[in-house]
């Protein structure tokens, strides 16, 4: 039943819509040259405006996400140029595991694939002033059902004051 227009649920202004942009890559294929830093550095240009948009009464939030052909410790890489750039965090480091995390594994069909490989596959969430920020509660890997040369990886989002997200 509609509430009444005396009812107090009827003088409740709407929440504000919770926005997140999530932006899926796949960058070079070549671990630590310039052209994959270049792929990242127009990402975050790219980003950056999506983020200077305005959005009245609405909370944004922005996630980079996918394969970045590059480990978290590969020096000059896509990854150093996502983690060492303004105001990006790295949501694997903030709720993942360091234990069977590879998500580009060297050997399909073993027993235990995550455990070989490396971790190519990254998620970070833009946290800056004005924007609505983005926490992991967690991050798994599936070792099933793999159709690629890398593992599927699942994350749980939220952003402050909004309902979980599962992408």
């Amino acid at each position: 039943r509609a509430p009444s227009a005396k009812s107090p649920e009827s003088k409740k202004k709407p929440d504000s819509r919770a926005l997140l942009w999530v932006v899926s890559t796949q960058l070079s294929h070549k671990l630590c040259c310039e052209e994959q830093r270049e792929q990242a550095k127009q990402l975050i240009t790219w980003v950056d405006g999506l983020a200077g948009e305005k959005f009245p009464g609405d909370k944004l939030s922005v996630v980079i996400c996918g394969d970045f052909n590059a480990p978290p410790f590969a020096p000059c890489s896509s990854y150093s140029a996502l983690s060492s750039g303004d105001g990006w965090a790295d949501l694997w480091k903030e709720n993942g595991t360091w234990c069977n995390q590879s998500t580009s594994p060297v050997a399909f069909g073993s027993c235990c694939p995550t455990a070989l490989g490396t971790r190519r596959d990254h998620i970070f969430a833009l946290q800056r002033d004005g924007l609505t920020k983005v926490s992991c509660d967690r991050i798994c890997i599936a070792e099933e059902g793999v159709a690629s040369l890398h593992c599927p990886v699942m994350v749980d989002l939220k952003m402050d004051g909004a309902k979980k997200y599962i992408i």
